[in-house]
């Protein structure tokens, strides 16, 4: 499911802060400060995609016969928050519907339910100017759980090993994140930690998406899936910011959102139920 990243409300959150301390800022921008995860990240998604595609084209090479497996479920495993690296996982199951014991039949409605979660890590800052040789700073770091829900159809085709399908879906997703502030001022070249808050963010996201994919079968029951998606998604979000366990500032909000998502899904299947009959 598509996330809004908590870095980008809690650039908005710094800002409130400042205005609460009276500090005068111009909001410069926000920068992550994991640049060594997100190499060794990059490093691990073209290995593992690398090693992914060299594995379908084996088995196409090798394949000794085409075999158009078809059965009426399917239930399959989604481990594509590690590539992004996240810890989590989701379930994906689907069902056929009408005549799903042709096995001529080319083409073929499916529902589909998609359950799961994730979790994120952040570490970020928000650059406040104020004035020639002082510069404010509001450094975030914190961890954001995500658990959501979506049901849609699909139309799916295939062609010898391969299954392809175009669908859409509605979902809803809850995510909450808590997480550490500390304000920072750099004179003549020092650092100086000036205060520290506590923030917690609270939201719910309804999201539609557009959705395209790719199974291939390398047995009669098992498949690997890719599945890219165009969502639009409405945020309702509420924070507040803590300090010394006493609330300082509240904020809530209504965010909508386009995105996109190349590896939505990457995911092994188990497909179960009546099989398709020559």
């Amino acid at each position: 499911m598509t996330r809004v990243t908590p870095i980008i409300i809690l650039a908005e959150r710094g800002k409130k802060m400042g205005e609460m301390l009276d500090l005068p800022h111009n909001t410069i921008g926000v920068s992550p400060s994991n640049s060594k995860f997100m190499l060794h990240h990059s490093v691990l998604k073209r290995s593992i995609f690398s090693a992914f595609f060299l594995f379908l084209l084996c088995q196409n090479v090798f394949s000794q016969e085409s075999r158009p497996f078809r059965y009426s479920d399917e239930i399959g495993i989604d481990f594509s928050p590690l590539l992004r690296g996240e810890s989590g996982a989701s379930l994906l199951y689907k069902h056929s519907l009408g005549q799903r014991l042709d096995v001529e039949r080319r083409m073929q409605f499916s529902l589909r339910l998609l359950l799961g979660f994730y979790n994120d890590a952040y570490d970020s800052y928000t650059i406040q100017k104020f004035n020639v040789d002082t510069l404010f700073t509001i450094q975030n770091s914190g961890r954001s759980k995500h658990r959501f829900l979506s049901a849609g159809a699909e139309l799916q085709a295939r062609k010898k090993n391969f299954r392809f399908y175009l669908g859409a879906d509605l979902g809803y997703r809850y995510w909450t994140s808590l997480g550490e502030s500390q304000q920072m001022k750099q004179f003549n070249g020092t650092i100086f930690s000036v205060k520290e808050f506590d923030h917690e963010t609270k939201a719910n996201v309804v999201q539609a998406s557009m959705l395209a994919g790719i199974n291939y079968f390398f047995l009669p029951r098992f498949s690997i899936g890719m599945e890219a998606n165009i969502s639009a998604a409405v945020e309702f979000s509420n924070s507040k910011v803590l300090q010394n366990g006493a609330v300082v500032l509240k904020d809530s909000g209504t965010l909508f959102e386009i995105d996109y998502r190349l590896f939505r899904l990457l995911y092994l299947s188990y497909h179960f139920g009546k099989p398709a009959q020559k």
